[in-house]
């Protein structure tokens, strides 16, 4: 019964969004995406108005996003297209955010990469604290997402 109410309300708020035409955040990356993709001359004024992208909280992003950005940065060597993100911090799946497109650009996209070794947000027991519970502890389960221990 739960199952059918969900489906019931999913239809009747896609009906009342179009009614209404109300975009939610995920309609308007993938027009954005649909837009870069297929109008090269919206593609060229982006790239002439941005010529360099520093991504924050990329472990947070989807596919249509890196899409977007692979398409007005990811063919010129000219431009700076920069990601800093952190899987272990990876908490927007809710809303589509993907952690396996974060580690394919990791592994793909020829980046440069490199760690913080210092920590400047805690108090420095509380990073020799969790310095200690991780060391020597796969607790992530996977290569990618090894603890690196910071100062």
């Amino acid at each position: 019964l739960a199952v059918r109410m969900l489906g019931d309300f999913i239809t009747q708020l896609g009906r009342l969004q179009d009614e209404r035409r109300c975009l939610r955040h995920a309609d308007l990356i993938l027009l954005l995406r649909q837009r870069v993709e297929a109008d090269a001359r919206f593609r060229a004024a982006l790239k002439a108005r941005y010529r360099h992208v520093l991504i924050d909280e990329f472990q947070d992003t989807d596919a249509d996003q890196l899409a977007i950005f692979r398409a007005i940065f990811g063919d010129d060597p000219a431009r700076l297209f920069g990601m800093i993100g952190d899987p272990k911090q990876s908490i927007y799946r809710f809303r589509g955010a993907d952690l396996e497109v974060y580690l394919s650009a990791r592994r793909n996209e020829g980046l440069v990469r490199g760690n913080l070794a210092r920590n400047f947000r805690s108090r420095d027991a509380m990073v020799e604290a969790v310095n200690t519970l991780f060391r020597g502890n796969d607790a992530f389960l996977d290569a990618e997402l090894r603890m690196m221990p910071s100062e």
